[in-house]
């Protein structure tokens, strides 16, 4: 799938996404995973649907839904590039996931975050009316992590 406006669009096409800009920032600047493995970004990616964002031609943004294409989807490792940063671009791109999940009728969708907040609720995101009904199973060993915010 695709998406235009004006000097930005959003693709769906797995060869468009930058893996070495997706990787960097992951690796480098995320907080929720920072100093992850090449490796378990591309296995990550492999295994989900990208939302990946341009801005004058240029690899702007990302994120990605963990999906059974049916009745779940998981939206994480959402960012804008720093340089891109308030044009709009993550507005956009929660726009263009919002469509994709309506398009294929998705009962359930999820998303962490500790400071986008306002994005997502600019675009119908609603809080849990008891965060007691959701759980995890955490993953004690997962040694790449160096934040403890979850």
């Amino acid at each position: 799938m695709r998406w235009e406006r004006d000097d930005r669009y959003v693709t769906t096409q797995p060869e468009e996404i930058n893996m070495d800009i997706v990787f960097e920032f992951l690796h480098n600047k995320a907080y929720w995973c920072k100093n992850i493995p090449f490796e378990v970004v591309s296995k990550a990616i492999e295994h989900s649907v990208s939302f990946s964002v341009y801005y004058h031609k240029k690899f702007a943004g990302y994120g990605r839904l963990v999906t059974d294409y049916a009745t779940f989807a998981y939206l994480g490792d959402v960012f804008v590039l720093e340089q891109y940063r308030g044009n709009g671009l993550g507005h956009f791109l929660v726009e263009c996931v919002n469509v994709w999940i309506d398009e294929h009728n998705i009962r359930t969708s999820l998303l962490i975050t500790s400071d986008a907040q306002g994005l997502y609720e600019a675009h119908n995101w609603q809080y849990f009316e008891s965060i007691n009904r959701v759980m995890r199973y955490p993953k004690a060993n997962f040694d790449f992590y160096n934040s403890t915010d979850d």
